[in-house]
Protein backbone atom coordinates (compact mmCIF):
# COMPACT_ATOMS: atom_id res chain seq x y z
CA UNK A 1 0.00 0.00 0.00
CA UNK A 2 1.44 3.47 -1.15
CA UNK A 3 1.67 5.75 1.50
CA UNK A 4 -0.22 9.36 0.75
CA UNK A 5 -0.37 12.98 1.98
CA UNK A 6 2.10 14.37 4.31
CA UNK A 7 3.42 11.20 6.31
CA UNK A 8 4.70 9.76 2.89
CA UNK A 9 7.52 12.03 2.81
CA UNK A 10 10.73 11.71 4.94
CA UNK A 11 9.60 13.92 8.73
CA UNK A 12 11.04 16.77 10.64
CA UNK A 13 10.31 15.10 13.97
CA UNK A 14 10.99 16.61 17.46
CA UNK A 15 11.98 14.46 20.60
CA UNK A 16 10.56 15.55 23.84
CA UNK A 17 10.88 14.97 27.34
CA UNK A 18 8.02 15.50 29.86
CA UNK A 19 7.65 15.18 33.52
CA UNK A 20 3.82 14.94 35.06
CA UNK A 21 4.00 15.99 38.18
CA UNK A 22 2.74 12.97 40.77
CA UNK A 23 1.21 14.26 44.73
CA UNK A 24 0.62 10.41 45.88
CA UNK A 25 2.48 7.54 47.08
CA UNK A 26 6.27 8.38 46.45
CA UNK A 27 6.55 4.46 46.10
CA UNK A 28 4.20 4.28 43.30
CA UNK A 29 5.18 2.33 39.77
CA UNK A 30 6.25 4.36 37.28
CA UNK A 31 6.97 7.69 39.44
CA UNK A 32 10.76 8.98 39.91
CA UNK A 33 11.99 12.31 41.79
CA UNK A 34 12.03 15.18 39.50
CA UNK A 35 13.10 19.38 40.02
CA UNK A 36 10.46 20.47 42.80
CA UNK A 37 7.67 21.97 40.61
CA UNK A 38 3.67 22.75 41.12
CA UNK A 39 4.36 21.47 45.35
CA UNK A 40 5.85 17.85 44.23
CA UNK A 41 8.91 16.66 43.31
CA UNK A 42 7.83 13.41 42.04
CA UNK A 43 6.60 12.96 38.39
CA UNK A 44 5.23 10.12 35.75
CA UNK A 45 8.34 10.55 33.07
CA UNK A 46 8.05 10.39 29.88
CA UNK A 47 9.61 11.04 26.45
CA UNK A 48 8.04 11.50 23.12
CA UNK A 49 8.44 12.06 19.38
CA UNK A 50 6.17 13.82 17.27
CA UNK A 51 5.75 15.80 14.01
CA UNK A 52 4.29 18.97 13.62
CA UNK A 53 1.55 18.56 10.29
CA UNK A 54 -0.87 21.55 9.67
CA UNK A 55 0.22 23.25 12.33
CA UNK A 56 -1.30 20.35 14.65
CA UNK A 57 0.98 17.58 16.86
CA UNK A 58 0.99 14.66 16.19
CA UNK A 59 2.56 12.07 18.86
CA UNK A 60 3.68 9.36 17.05
CA UNK A 61 5.29 7.54 20.12
CA UNK A 62 5.84 7.62 24.00
CA UNK A 63 8.20 5.37 26.15
CA UNK A 64 8.55 5.55 29.57
CA UNK A 65 11.54 7.05 31.13
CA UNK A 66 12.23 5.43 34.67
CA UNK A 67 16.34 5.77 34.20
CA UNK A 68 18.41 8.36 32.64
CA UNK A 69 19.65 6.56 30.10
CA UNK A 70 18.62 8.95 27.28
CA UNK A 71 20.40 7.22 24.05
CA UNK A 72 17.87 4.11 24.93
CA UNK A 73 14.94 5.83 24.92
CA UNK A 74 15.18 7.43 21.50
CA UNK A 75 16.36 4.70 20.26
CA UNK A 76 13.11 3.07 21.16
CA UNK A 77 11.24 6.18 19.68
CA UNK A 78 12.95 5.86 16.54
CA UNK A 79 12.44 2.26 16.32
CA UNK A 80 8.89 2.96 16.79
CA UNK A 81 8.63 5.76 13.92
CA UNK A 82 10.41 2.91 11.60
CA UNK A 83 7.79 0.37 12.49
CA UNK A 84 5.41 2.73 11.60
CA UNK A 85 6.74 2.81 7.73
CA UNK A 86 8.04 6.37 8.59
CA UNK A 87 10.87 7.55 7.43
CA UNK A 88 13.35 10.73 9.19
CA UNK A 89 14.29 13.86 7.66
CA UNK A 90 15.49 15.28 10.51
CA UNK A 91 15.50 15.00 14.63
CA UNK A 92 15.25 17.94 16.87
CA UNK A 93 16.74 17.84 20.41
CA UNK A 94 16.72 20.62 23.06
CA UNK A 95 20.09 20.14 25.80
CA UNK A 96 18.39 17.57 28.17
CA UNK A 97 19.37 14.98 25.14
CA UNK A 98 22.93 15.85 24.73
CA UNK A 99 24.68 12.29 24.76
CA UNK A 100 27.97 11.62 23.21
CA UNK A 101 26.05 7.65 23.22
CA UNK A 102 23.07 9.16 21.31
CA UNK A 103 25.56 11.45 18.81
CA UNK A 104 27.48 8.36 18.31
CA UNK A 105 24.32 6.36 17.63
CA UNK A 106 22.62 8.93 14.84
CA UNK A 107 25.98 9.39 13.10
CA UNK A 108 26.36 6.04 12.23
CA UNK A 109 22.86 5.79 11.32
CA UNK A 110 22.57 8.58 9.20
CA UNK A 111 20.20 10.11 10.63
CA UNK A 112 20.21 14.15 11.10
CA UNK A 113 19.71 16.20 13.98
CA UNK A 114 19.59 19.07 15.55
CA UNK A 115 20.76 19.72 19.31
CA UNK A 116 21.24 22.09 21.82
CA UNK A 117 24.69 21.54 23.35
CA UNK A 118 24.45 22.69 27.31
Amino acid sequence: MKKKGALSKPLTLAVDWHDEMYYGDPKAEGIVGSMPKQGSCLAYRFATISVLLNGERLTLAAVPMLDRCIFWHVKRLIDAVFELGLSVELLLFDRGYFSTELINYLIGAKIKFIMHMP
